[in-house]
């Protein structure tokens, strides 16, 4: 009876299947300006995620974890190192997941499309 989990784990790795990985809502950043953005954060309830460079027209993507009741703000850094940051429009709780699109230039949200779900 012990052997099956050890049969099943290479399976459940192979598949990218995940069981710790339950909720949490992936928040994608598409660059829709002219100019690099050189740091971004995702800043939740709870936490700040880093994501890397972003050059114009590129899309990075980071999955965001809320503690309790959250918004959702970017923090924004463009290639002359101004900061900007920005507040979305959006709702999270812990055990929420979905998907965030968001398109931003350096210094303004563009658009965004929310898809949440709920566990």
């Amino acid at each position: 009876m012990r052997a099956f989990p050890l049969l099943i784990a290479p399976v459940l790795l192979v598949t990218g299947c995940s069981v710790a990985d339950h909720y949490g809502a992936e928040v994608f950043i598409e660059n829709v300006g002219t100019t690099p953005l050189t740091a971004v954060e995702v800043v939740v309830t709870g936490a700040t995620y880093t994501v890397e460079a972003i050059p114009p027209g590129e899309t990075r993507s980071v999955k965001v974890y809320p503690e309790g009741a959250s918004s959702l703000s970017l923090v924004l850094t463009g290639e002359a190192g101004q900061t900007t940051q920005l507040d979305v429009d959006v709702y999270f709780e812990s055990g929420y997941r979905g998907r965030l699109d968001i398109q931003v230039t350096p210094s303004a949200l563009v658009d965004f499309n929310h898809d949440p779900s709920r566990y």
